[in-house]
């Protein structure tokens, strides 16, 4: 029986080897059917410490015809802290895929053995990510690279007199180690024209790259010039002129290697880890260019859903974007692959003119934004002293209607900057700025003047207010987001879509204010007043949700509210803390459920789902102490500058003598405008919840309480 096996087995090789040589054709087919499907392919240009204006003005026609065919956009490159700590962090930062911080010097220790690279100081990075995120992993784009069976090298260096080698922290795996590259000292010419007379041998470096392409799935190319630039910066006579020529050898260089690469099955990309001292000093610390070029006729601008912000990503979007390409997945990430945005879906049909029209209003909306906070904090802090300080007042000579004007003003200038803003081309940003403020003054006095009656202002611009944001996030998130009020700070990077949390407090306390007033001041019957107060609220958590305004914090505290109300309208009695804390704890739980289902989309649409999400799939109790630990420092950051934490601290004074001299304080008000001083308690707890449960929340905290103790301060008597 066995020896019959083994006959079988004999005949059956034969069979197959005759059944090859009589039809050659079928391993030939098969070899065509490979070649018919050649492997995917990623490179990727690094071209530090450059800005969109450099690549306007160089003579860099291979870049201008990736522009031409590909996706261009601005990625932040934000690290981990509140400003750049290193150009050493973001390279750690693209690498890891989290917004990091690396120790200083720690690109530039490293050295070629055996063919790899070695990042000597991969130990120290290892222990920078376990003490600020240690659910996170040193060397994750390269472990990521390495699980999935994907070759990474690293060609080129930005050397001067000391190494920077920084460009391994992005390729590197959780080893400190690049399985393949050349970043030796043979890239280098000495040129005396040259800042710093070192810079790029360019045909050396062509050499090596060609050589590494076939070997690879990823290949990194390290220019080096415009790092060199930016480093000498400060003793470089023309910084411009020097760098666009470091762009016209560069561009040559890129054109050269792209006639060995396989457009059709290769994703070129070009990024700029750092933003350059000169985009700093104008006050662009994070935006830098990125372009993807997937080898075909489109052209457009990317996004992603990290951002949600045309023409917007991130750095933790680079390595999904990779991962995603070559395999259909991206990898385990937190970021979003960048998408594509055709260019005749953009108003210019023109992607680069696209990016600088948005450039520039993103920065002069980022100083609108201060300086209408600033303008808003000294409206605020003179109505409060001439209101609740009456020597101050009596010193001023300041009249009853000089205050009815004041308070007036407080509370029209939000009003306009939403209405307004979104009209205004921000060319100019102290031009819009004040144009703002003198139409808010102007409205202002013509409302004191044609209304009269306080309360008939106070319907106007609360009502209006909510209305105006309440539009805004249900059919024109953009008006939202292109008002200085509401601009989501993309610099910084903490929210790109979405209300922040300045225009949520502002949109809760207007809304509250606008209905308890209308409950106060009209006929309506008894029964709408009570599901007017119910129904507004429940609209703004809807605003606040994942789908709109995807603002966590402000829908745990608009749904408190109308548990709140609801309560206090049922049982006809003040609120009491320990209803307020069942509540609170009531909400949470909805919320995380909310959030658990917002996890289930992919992506999800809201940071409480991607937490969640992280928190289901990575250690739960690692992970709640790193999100835990991050929100606090934050909280406890903000809480600490001034300005609002000071008014804060003073609306919350006015409040402990509301509640603990009530009569003195409250007493004629509430026989008056009874509706009213039964909203002080609601006010009071929303507010608490909102700066509980908001990183930002001492700013939305502040500025929802002036939406009931300005009101209180002018109509009260005492």
């Amino acid at each position: 029986m066995d020896r019959l096996k083994y006959v079988l087995l004999a005949i059956i090789f034969v069979l197959i080897f005759m059944l090859q040589a009589v039809h050659p054709g079928l391993a030939q087919a098969s070899a065509a059917v490979r070649e018919k499907a050649p492997a995917k392919k990623v490179v990727v240009f690094i071209l530090d410490a450059i800005g969109w204006d450099d690549l306007r003005s160089a003579n860099v026609p291979n870049l201008k015809h990736m522009i031409d065919h590909g996706f261009i956009g601005l990625m932040n490159t934000k690290t981990r802290g509140m400003s750049r700590v290193n150009m050493e962090s973001g390279y750690f930062s693209l690498g890891v895929g989290v917004r990091a911080n690396a120790p200083d010097l720690t690109g530039q220790n490293v050295y070629s053995k055996n063919g790899r690279l070695i990042v000597n100081d991969i130990e120290k990075l290892k222990a920078q990510i376990e003490q600020d995120l240690p659910n996170y992993r040193a060397g994750q784009f390269g472990w990521m690279a390495k699980r999935l069976g994907l070759k990474v090298a690293l060609i080129g260096n930005a050397d001067t007199n000391v190494q920077h080698r920084e460009a391994a922290l992005i390729a590197m795996d959780e080893n400190g180690t690049v399985p393949m590259g050349y970043i030796g000292s043979k890239l280098l010419t000495r040129d005396p024209l040259f800042p710093g007379k070192i810079r790029t041998n360019e045909s050396v470096l062509l050499r090596e790259a060609a050589r590494f392409l076939p070997q690879t799935d990823i290949l990194f190319i390290d220019f080096g010039d415009t790092t060199r630039i930016d480093e000498h910066y400060d003793s470089i006579d023309n910084v411009f002129a020097e760098r666009a020529k470091a762009l016209a050898r560069a561009d040559a260089f890129i054109g050269k290697f792209l006639r060995y690469v396989d457009r059709k099955n290769t994703m070129v990309m070009v990024i700029v880890p750092n933003a350059s001292k000169t985009s700093i000093a104008k006050g662009n610390t994070s935006l830098t260019p990125v372009i993807v070029s997937t080898g075909t006729k489109e052209s457009g601008l990317l996004i992603s859903n990290t951002t949600r912000r045309e023409a917007v990503v991130a750095n933790i979007d680079f390595a999904p974007t990779v991962f995603h390409y070559l395999t259909g997945q991206k990898g385990e990430f937190i970021g979003e692959p960048m998408e594509y945005r055709n260019i005749k879906d953009t108003p210019t049909k023109n992607s680069l003119l696209t990016i600088e029209k948005k450039e520039r209003k993103f920065y002069n909306l980022r100083w609108g934004r201060f300086i209408s906070h600033g303008f808003y904090v000294v409206l605020v802090v003179l109505s409060f002293v001439f209101l609740y300080v009456p020597a101050l007042a009596r010193f001023f000579r300041i009249s009853e209607d000089a205050k009815r004007i004041f308070v007036t003003l407080a509370l029209t200038f939000p009003l306009t900057v939403f209405v307004t803003g979104p009209l205004l081309p921000f060319r100019h940003f102290i031009i819009e700025s004040v144009t703002i403020l003198l139409i808010s003054v102007v409205l202002s006095l013509l409302l004191v003047n044609l209304l009269r009656r306080m309360e008939y202002i106070l319907l106007f611009t609360t009502l209006g207010t909510s209305l105006v944001l309440l539009s805004y996030l249900f059919w024109a998130p953009s008006f939202l987001l292109n008002s200085p009020l509401g601009f989501d700070d993309v610099f910084l990077g903490g929210r790109y879509y979405g209300i922040n949390n300045d225009a949520m407090g502002i949109l809760l306390g207007s809304t509250l204010m606008g209905l308890f007033s209308l409950n106060q001041w009209t006929g309506l019957s008894s029964w709408v007043k009570n599901l007017l107060l119910l129904v507004g609220p429940s609209v703004v958590v809807l605003s606040l949700s994942p789908l709109f305004g995807a603002n966590v914090g402000g829908t745990i505290a608009a749904l408190s509210v109308t548990v709140l109300i609801a309560l206090q309208l049922i049982n006809q009695k003040p609120l009491t803390w320990r209803k307020v804390i069942f509540v609170v704890c009531l909400v949470f739980i909805v919320e995380v459920g909310i959030a658990y289902m917002d996890s289930l989309f992919d992506p999800p649409k809201t940071h409480a789902g991607k937490a969640i999400r992280a928190l289901l799939t990575t250690g739960f109790m690692s992970k709640f102490s790193e999100l835990l630990i991050s929100k606090l420092r934050l909280f406890a950051l903000i809480t600490a500058i001034p300005p609002y934490n000071i008014i804060l601290a003073a609306e919350y004074i006015i409040f402990y003598r509301l509640f603990k001299k009530k009569d003195m304080w409250i007493g004629s008000f509430e026989a008056k405008y009874p509706v009213l001083a039964s909203s002080m308690r609601i006010f009071f707890f929303g507010g608490l919840i909102a700066f509980l449960f908001n990183d930002t929340g001492v700013i939305a905290t502040a500025m929802l309480y002036t939406y009931f103790l300005l009101p209180y301060g002018i109509l009260s008597k005492n």
